[in-house]
């Protein structure tokens, strides 16, 4: 591809970082660096730091994070009150945010930009608003479930009660509180406004739309973890064809389709085609180098469908590795539910005396944390591979009462489609089994 600034192929490696159809928004990174320069000097054009000329879209990736901090260097000689630097600090937090994985950083970055715009711009203008669902979600990074959901409810009241709201924020917000109910494991609430949300997008925007593609992806994720299986494949299929053809299939958002696409699978216990699905996410996310985040969380999807079609050994050293890395890496309920599957491969390996430490250790943080308690399902999935750790090393009287307890709360939590119920189930046929036989030959 050739780089459609300065027209060569040579040099760095030409990139797509926005939603252009084809090759057309194939850049070098310093070409789209120097572009953006340009266009803020001569004609204070601030959006050109951010978002494409053509397409409109948010750049993303190792452009996106170049361009924020080059923007937010040029502004060291502005007040701090300024709201030019407001803006660029905000940039610079996002993707600090989506690449560096850097919570604590910017946790702080996004609560100094929503001060600045409070104290210059007022509580409820647009663009404070904006700063603080911002801030709301980095809480949730940092664990602070609480103060986050309350600070995103508080901020979408504000938006609806504007006399003329920035409709497309407004749904971004609500997209948003969708989101945290689906975390929260109220995933019927969560259902109920994504739904509305994507039906609201295609109303007032695009198919292809940027917006109504991510409300597509949080629909597809909530119809499979409300069990809709069925409508959840046909929407993920649907959406990731979506966004191969129109931002390519390297891009961030499509690769999050494709992920989301494989945990589909394996909820289907399809656990081949999504390895498969895996694999190639994995293998298009190291060679972009971007989103250590997204790559963490697809490198253990790959080691648990290896794990659940009986190649243990192969799918260990992944999971040894992904939690290598800095724990900030992950958000909190994610490296939770990393240990959780490491305990499952552990135990399923006989190393037990690794994997119920590990997995007791796992429940009781989950257990403890605002967002998840005892009967998320997240702690209920933990709850069951330690209960079948503990048969499997002998301890059967504690392992048999904590399998049988989580399977009754899953089935009214969660209901009896969904698959950590159906795993457990199978494990406490397989107790009653052998309970029966040991009877037997007494």
């Amino acid at each position: 591809m050739q780089c459609t600034i300065c027209l060569s192929d040579e040099g760095e490696v030409v990139q797509k970082n926005c939603h252009c159809r084809g090759d057309n928004g194939a850049v070098h990174v310093d070409c789209l660096v120097d572009l953006a320069s340009h266009a803020a000097e001569t004609r204070e054009d601030w959006d050109a730091w951010e978002k494409c000329g053509t397409c409109g879209a948010l750049f993303r990736g190792h452009a996106a994070f170049k361009l924020a901090e080059t923007w937010f260097a040029r502004t060291d000689g502005l007040g701090s009150d300024d709201v030019i630097r407001a803006s660029a600090l905000m940039a610079l937090a996002r993707e600090k945010s989506w690449q560096a994985g850097d919570s604590e950083a910017t946790e702080a970055m996004y609560r100094e930009v929503w001060e600045v715009r409070t104290r210059v711009l007022g509580a409820e203008h647009s663009n404070t608003l904006w700063s603080a669902l911002c801030l709301a979600e980095s809480h949730r990074n940092r664990g602070k479930y609480v103060e986050g959901f309350a600070l995103q409810v508080e901020t979408v009241a504000a938006m609806e009660r504007a006399a003329d709201p920035n409709i497309y924020c407004l749904l971004r917000a609500r997209r948003s509180l969708g989101e945290w109910y689906r975390i929260m494991g109220e995933r019927h609430t969560s259902l109920k406004i994504l739904r509305d949300v994507f039906e609201k997008y295609e109303e007032h925007f695009s198919t292809d739309d940027p917006g109504t593609l991510d409300a597509l992806h949080d629909l597809a994720i909530a119809t499979r973890d409300a069990g809709e299986l069925e409508e959840s494949i046909a929407l993920s299929t649907d959406l990731l064809a979506r966004r191969k053809r129109v931002q390519g299939a390297w891009h961030p958002s499509t690769l999050c389709s494709m992920t989301s696409l494989s945990i589909l699978l394996y909820k289907q216990e399809k656990f081949g085609e999504a390895e498969a699905v895996a694999r190639e996410d994995v293998s298009l996310r190291e060679e972009h180098g971007s989103d250590p985040a997204g790559t963490a969380v697809s490198r253990h999807n790959l080691a648990l469908y290896i794990l659940l079609s009986g190649r243990p050994s192969e799918a260990e050293p992944i999971l040894r590795d992904v939690l290598s890395l800095p724990p900030q890496t992950f958000e909190p309920n994610v490296l939770l539910f990393v240990k959780a599957t490491h305990g499952l491969a552990l135990s399923t390996l006989k190393r037990h005396d690794e994997a119920i430490p590990l997995l007791r250790a796992t429940l009781q943080d989950q257990r403890d944390t605002e967002m998840h308690g005892s009967e998320h399902p997240l702690t209920l999935r933990t709850a069951s591979i330690l209960g079948e750790a503990l048969v499997a090393q002998g301890s059967a009287g504690e392992g048999a009462a904590l399998l049988r307890d989580t399977l009754a709360t899953q089935i009214r939590v969660v209901g009896e489609a969904d698959f950590d119920t159906r795993q457990t189930l199978a494990w406490v046929k397989k107790l009653e089994t052998s309970e029966a036989t040991a009877c037997a030959e007494r």
